[in-house]
């Protein structure tokens, strides 16, 4: 069975956290699939800004990069999630390209660290911000937690 059907929404339902973070499940799903059934190569760098100065160093660094996993998962650093660290390159590292990656999502499993805890190296890791109320005349911005994706820098 996926993970990724649609809620069933009906009128007395007792909303749980988990009924919102399985319609998530499902438009992720949803665009996903309609990403990848339409052209190929429908992923890869919109934008990309290495930082010189770290390059010269011996380290690979994103300042900044737009574009598309092949998930179908847009990234935008930094303003949807931080950079990556640093890549060191050695005379160990050896010769080939250096990848912008994400942990994969389990099925069924952990796919977020929360704000307040340290990083496990999953998917998204959490952030506390305040967000307005996109009502007119609704209330004052409230703090909430956010996941922000985690990439990676491979070689």
């Amino acid at each position: 069975m996926s993970d990724a059907n649609r809620v069933l929404w009906s009128e007395g339902l007792f909303l749980r956290t988990q009924h919102f973070q399985q319609q998530d499940r499902f438009f992720e799903a949803t665009v996903r699939g309609a990403l990848q059934a339409g052209q190929l190569h429908t992923f890869g760098f919109q934008q990309l800004v290495l930082d010189q100065a770290m390059l010269d160093a011996g380290q690979v660094s994103i300042l900044s990069a737009r574009g598309i996993f092949p998930d179908g998962t847009p990234f935008s650093i930094p303003d949807l999630m931080d950079a990556p660290r640093p890549l060191p390159v050695t005379a160990d590292t050896g010769a080939g390209p250096v990848l912008v990656a994400l942990p994969l999502e389990p099925a069924g499993g952990v796919g977020f660290d929360p704000a307040h805890a340290a990083s496990t190296g999953a998917r998204y890791h959490g952030r506390i911000v305040s967000v307005r109320d996109a009502v007119q005349g609704g209330s004052d911005p409230e703090e909430i937690e956010i996941a922000r994706p985690q990439a990676l820098l491979l070689a």
